[in-house]
């Protein structure tokens, strides 16, 4: 990402926000496509607290996937208060023009997100479930508390499909019960493109907005692990 001057900060600020302001006109209750989905309830509390937002044409699209770009600005809006623990990064597929630099930035800069070993960011790249969760966990400074080999197996059938490097992340995500899985909740999906009910579910968990989901599809321990933040660490490195 190259550096930008006040000047050109500015501006990509002001088109970012732009892009990302244009729905605010469609109120929560007159969205038309998330009547009786399994995430309605959280996708309004979202966009009643400018989270998450409608379309134009008055619809949420829940089920389209969501790119990393759009997370990092769903991210920043749902931490606004998050104190900055790292440095920027200059990812090399980013310039100055990018709409998206500006919360890719502060998502950087917050710890919830960073990029491939091969310095870029892949902003327009639809981000699967797992990275989501790895994403708030650091963000959030979660630690495991229990052995990650052995807790992922136990919660879900498709542990096989989660990379290695990701298992204390996800581990932790569990005991945390930031985890949504719909329909089967022994299914993590991790690899899925993670949709915009799906993103919106785990902002909800990771809120602590208690009854915004169905208790059925949330992941959770038979005592819940009490939330343990841990100083600013090293953010997990993605593989491409």
């Amino acid at each position: 990402m190259a550096s930008l001057n006040g000047c050109q900060r500015l501006m990509a600020g002001c088109l970012g926000g732009a892009i990302a302001a244009f729905p605010h006109t469609v109120a929560a209750q007159s969205l038309t496509d998330i009547n009786g989905h399994w995430a309605e309830r959280c996708i309004q509390h979202l966009q009643q607290r400018d989270i998450v937002q409608g379309y134009p044409d008055q619809t949420f699209r829940p089920n389209e996937p969501v790119t990393r770009t759009e997370f990092a600005a769903f991210v920043n809006r749902a931490f606004p208060e998050t104190t900055e623990q790292a440095f920027a990064i200059d990812y090399r597929d980013l310039d100055e023009t990018y709409w998206g630099l500006t919360p890719i930035d502060r998502a950087t800069r917050t710890g919830f997100m960073t990029g491939y070993p091969d310095g870029t960011f892949k902003p327009t790249r639809n981000i699967p479930r797992y990275e989501i969760l790895l994403a708030l966990v650091a963000g959030l400074n979660y630690v495991p508390q229990g052995n990650p080999q052995t807790l992922i197996p136990q919660y879900y059938e498709d542990a096989a499909e989660l990379p290695a490097f990701a298992y204390p992340a996800i581990a932790a995500a569990t005991e945390q019960q930031l985890i949504v899985n719909y329909p089967n909740i022994r299914q993590l999906n991790p690899q899925q493109w993670a949709s915009r009910a799906e993103v919106a579910s785990f902002l909800c968990r990771a809120l602590d907005t208690t009854g915004t989901i169905p208790s059925q599809y949330i992941v959770e321990q038979p005592t819940a692990t009490p939330f343990n933040r841990q100083p600013p660490r090293s953010i997990p490195t993605l593989t491409p």
